[in-house]
């Protein structure tokens, strides 16, 4: 816990946690890819103001501070970006989901025919899906990130995903269209 010192001069003490808490503490800092002595000084300021706060439900008290926690060293989701076109009619998520399921689990790229009408009014329906980069570590994250956020979220035809981090480079894309 963070406390003002009395002389206000000297900065900041740090009186020492409980044991409990800096396991739980040293258990979620393990499992995040950045952090930062501002996140924790962040943390420990809000943690002092929450718990000098007299509270008649110690149980919100509590999950705040674990909200808390999950927001400041939890990861993250990363969003997709969205192309701008609208989603086909007709096409279902469940086709969107297949074609990255292809991609996910056999090759860099998928696409798939949906026909739909017959002579004169035919039109094909088409949802294509690649992957490129130097490891597919986030396969199927990625398009449900995309499927979830553009396709079902914005009803867009679909949208790309990038990660780059320490070496890795992967970027997916699924996209429908309509063709006659």
């Amino acid at each position: 816990m963070v406390t003002s010192s009395a002389t206000g001069n000297k900065g900041l003490r740090v009186t020492p946690l409980p044991r409990l808490a800096l396991s739980r503490l040293a258990l979620i800092t393990e499992h995040t890819h950045t952090h930062t002595h501002t996140q924790t000084a962040t943390f420990f300021k809000l943690h002092h103001r929450i718990s000098r706060t007299t509270s008649h439900n110690k149980t919100n008290m509590v999950s705040t501070k674990y909200s808390l926690l999950a927001a400041i060293f939890g990861s993250s989701v990363l969003a997709a970006d969205c192309y701008p076109s609208n989603k086909p009619d007709g096409l279902t998520l469940a086709q969107y989901r297949q074609v990255a399921n292809q991609v996910c689990n056999s090759g860099p790229s998928a696409s798939v025919v949906f026909d739909y009408g017959s002579w004169p009014s035919y039109t094909k329906k088409v949802i294509e899906a690649n992957y490129s980069g130097n490891a597919k570590l986030h396969c199927k994250e990625a398009f449900d990130n995309i499927i979830s956020q553009c396709v079902s979220g914005n009803n867009k035809n679909g949208g790309s995903w990038t990660w780059n981090y320490n070496g890795v480079n992967e970027k997916y894309y699924i996209q429908g269209y309509q063709s006659s």
